[in-house]
């Protein structure tokens, strides 16, 4: 009974010091981790943060569209007339592409 009740407290005591020296790992990382963060925010003093996106350029979308007309059904299995069909909207989008 005694042997037993020795054992259990070491091994409460084991326990306590292995949680002991998780906490101080822990500790020490936490100190690193604020290190950081204070450097991180040393490097942002004077410097302005912009808080959302600004588009240097906005650009209206209805001038990126591509009108399309539809190809007539007797020219669609023929192949250079669809080439033809697919050629013109990609320089109309090149054309917009160099505005």
């Amino acid at each position: 009974s005694r042997v037993q009740s020795k054992e259990q407290c070491d091994d409460l005591i084991n326990q306590v010091n292995l949680k002991s020296v998780k906490v101080a790992d822990l500790n020490v990382s936490l100190q690193e981790r604020v290190l950081v963060i204070t450097a991180l925010k040393e490097q942002l003093k004077g410097k302005a943060v912009l808080s959302k996106v600004v588009s240097l350029n906005p650009i209206d979308p209805a001038i990126l569209q591509v009108d399309t007309v539809p190809l007539v059904p007797k020219l669609r299995k023929n192949r250079t007339a669809h080439i033809d069909y697919l050629k013109h909207p990609l320089e109309e989008a090149a054309t917009l592409g160099n505005l």
